[in-house]
């Protein structure tokens, strides 16, 4: 089922066998295209909505709130990006986020342009089902910075921190001890380096 509004714009619309919509899209040139609202809007069988997305001239892109949503079966929201003119892109806090089906956070990325960035904390961090942080990094521009610690942490399910770098500018760096630490699952210490400006330094002990 289509029509054309004045704009060349056509709506499809498509149903599930049992009647319910399925989806309607919106589409210029048979491109998902949507300057005033959603390009695209999934239901499931039951009528439920489990996605929408925003698209313009090929990309996500939405001026005043997300650009892609997604739903679980059960009405739960697991997915919300902000985006424009193609990229992720959030001046305002996180530009992606993402849930398990019992709503659980479980990640949340920073971003401008489409590269990671935030100015006042980590720009990605990682959960697992059981809301226990198991991994996050800190970037400007894209580039693995923070001059106030350290900058890539990993954790293991059990908590234990298995991974450790500081960098600067993208490169490792730490005037104050190590800026590689690794640990195995049981807490031993397996690597330790010193950098400084990304150049491996001798171990000062």
């Amino acid at each position: 089922m289509e029509s054309a509004d004045s704009n060349n714009i056509k709506e499809h619309i498509s149903y599930h066998s049992n009647g319910k919509i399925k989806s309607i899209s919106w589409k210029l040139n048979d491109e998902l295209y949507n300057k005033n609202g959603p390009a695209q809007k999934k239901w499931n069988d039951q009528g439920q909505l489990i996605e929408e997305i925003w698209i313009l001239n090929g990309g996500l892109h939405n001026e005043n709130g997300p650009a892609y949503q997604k739903w679980n079966d059960q009405g739960q929201l697991i997915e919300k990006v902000w985006g424009l003119n193609g990229t992720y892109h959030n001046e305002n806090g996180p530009g992606w986020k993402i849930w398990n089906d019992q709503g659980q956070l479980i990640e949340e990325n920073w971003g401008l342009n489409g590269t990671y960035h935030n100015e006042n904390g980590p720009a990605f961090q990682r959960w697992n089902n059981q809301g226990q942080l198991i991994e996050k990094h800190w970037n400007l521009n894209g580039k693995y910075h923070n001059e106030n610690g350290p900058t890539y942490q990993l954790w293991n399910d059990q908590g234990q921190l298995i991974k450790e770098a500081w960098y600067l500018n993208d490169k490792y760096h730490n005037e104050n001890g190590p800026a590689r630490k690794e640990w195995d699952d049981q807490g031993q210490l397996v690597k330790c380096e010193y950098y400084l400006n990304g150049q491996l330094q001798p171990d000062p002990k």
